[in-house]
C-alpha cells in the first residue's frame, strides 16, 4: 500500500461531502413531498 496523494485524498473527500449533502437534499426534498 503505497501513500496515497494528497490530491487524491482530497477528491475522497470532497466526493464523501458531495454525497452527504445530496443525501441530505433528498431527505429534505422528500420531507417536503410527504408533508
Amino acid at each position: 500500500m503505497r501513500p496515497a496523494s494528497p490530491l487524491i485524498a482530497f477528491a475522497v473527500a470532497s466526493l464523501g461531502i458531495a454525497i452527504f449533502s445530496s443525501m441530505d437534499a433528498v431527505m429534505k426534498g422528500l420531507v417536503l413531498v410527504l408533508g
